[in-house]
């Protein structure tokens, strides 16, 4: 028997076993990325905050899926919006030029009445009212953030 054909099946054993590897990693990366997003979702579910120190476990979790894996930048992008979630928010102006103490008043009303409402429901139409009161809050944010930013000198404002 010649060399070469010693050493073929040598060869192809090896060619096995990394793609045997190869795919162990995939599935690896996999795992702990389903994981992490079970973690995540239960977590968001259970209503934490992304800035709870529990999803200090989650990140570590999704850094741990290697890079050039599938899953990498789905962990990487998870990762990004759960700092997103952290970072600090603009200060709330002590004013609400524009819209007058009126305007904010009759939108922090809608928000308490719709908490109200919330407490009352029965479990199963919490969650409906809860995205309600989310929206009331977020469109609060929202007017908030307009303020801030209509009021700001240009000098203050960021540039591209």
């Amino acid at each position: 028997m010649s060399r070469s054909a010693r050493q073929t099946p040598i060869l192809l054993a090896c060619a096995l076993a990394l793609f045997l590897l190869a795919d162990c990693r995939s599935q690896d990366a996999e795992a702990k990325y389903a994981e992490a997003r079970k973690e995540y979702d239960a977590l968001l579910f259970a209503g934490h905050l992304p800035t709870d120190p529990e999803f200090d476990g989650v990140i570590a979790r999704l850094r741990e899926v290697p890079d050039g894996a599938p899953q990498h930048a789905k962990a990487q992008e998870l990762v990004a919006r759960i700092l997103r979630a952290r970072a600090p928010r603009p200060p709330i102006p002590l004013a609400t030029p524009g819209y007058g103490d009126a305007g904010m008043d009759v939108l922090e009303n809608t928000c308490a009445e719709l908490a109200q409402r919330m407490g009352a429901a029965d479990a199963g139409e919490r969650a409906d009212w809860a995205r309600k009161v989310e929206a009331c809050h977020n469109a609060i944010e929202h007017v908030r953030d307009a303020q801030h930013h209509a009021t700001t000198p240009d000098s203050e404002v960021a540039k591209p």
